[in-house]
């Protein structure tokens, strides 16, 4: 947490991963949403899953897909406080929100 009481979405503390066998459940196996795993190749597939299901959802529910990015981005600071710095200190904002708009509409599709 923040010095403002602000909640973030943690990565899991280090001493969950000296557990032996912990470390293996920490990590997503072929998703991962959000940008602490984002870019993993391990992920890869996953990832053009997430932009096929992307496409399909806003496809199907004929949304303006440039608005709602837009929406994201105006809110992209807000959602970098969400995480610690080092989370997303590696992404520009228009990373960010195109990161949060693919798995937001994938999930919502899936």
């Amino acid at each position: 947490q923040s010095s403002s009481s602000t909640p973030r979405i943690p990565e899991a503390p280090s001493v969950l991963h000296a557990i032996q066998y912990f470390h293996q459940h920490l990590q997503p196996k072929v998703y991962s949403f959000g940008p602490i795993h984002h870019g993993r190749y391990d992920l890869q597939w996953g990832e053009e899953m997430k932009h096929k299901l992307a496409a399909q959802f806003i496809s199907d529910y004929e949304l303006d897909a440039s608005s709602k990015y837009d929406k994201i981005l105006k809110q992209i600071r807000n959602f970098r406080e969400c995480y610690g710095k080092d989370v997303t200190e590696r992404y520009d904002d228009q990373q960010l929100s195109r990161i949060f708009f693919v798995d937001g509409c994938a999930l919502l599709f899936y």
